[in-house]
């Protein structure tokens, strides 16, 4: 059972899907827009189980998924589901593209965790090492200032940005 547990997780979940050149309407998914899912071993129907969505570091140009195989073999055990993005690295992308990475993972984790694998979508933390860490970071911070814009606009309506008349 235990050889089962440690060999089984779902690997490679394309978490975008992007369109291949304008002379054809065939999709695909980049090497690195995939996700490894790691599911509790003894799950009851039904029950939502607490996510964790784990971004590997390595200096923005060597992280990779199964870096977090270890820690989503150990947190597994205590009913939790570990969900690993891989992202694009330097040079293949800059920083921006990265972002847009981690930030398609982890809507992609939102919308899918309780219809396929049982995850509570109202109980997802997000957790980063190194590089990974800086991305999740930055991701939240983007999410929540255009949050807090949107909140003043639909109170004042006006916007927060400074403009020359101000």
């Amino acid at each position: 059972m235990l050889h089962y547990y440690l060999s089984h997780p779902h690997r490679d979940i394309c978490y975008y899907i992007e369109r291949a050149p304008s002379s054809s309407n065939n999709t695909r998914c980049s090497s690195r827009h995939y996700l490894d899912i790691y599911l509790p071993n003894r799950r009851k129907k039904g029950e939502k189980y607490p996510v964790v969505i784990f971004l590997t570091g390595g200096a923005w140009i060597i992280g990779y998924k199964m870096w977090g195989a270890l820690m989503g073999r150990a947190l597994c055990p205590h009913g939790m589901i570990m969900v690993i993005p891989d992202y694009r690295n330097y040079p293949g992308a800059n920083i921006e593209e990265m972002l847009a990475d981690v930030d398609m993972a982890i809507q992609y984790v939102k919308a899918n965790i309780s219809c396929k694998w049982g995850g509570d979508p109202n109980n997802i933390v997000l957790v980063g090492q190194s590089a990974g860490a800086h991305l999740a970071t930055m991701v939240c911070l983007r999410k929540a200032v255009a949050a807090s814009i949107a909140d003043h606009e639909r109170r004042t309506g006006k916007s927060p940005h400074l403009t020359e008349e101000t």
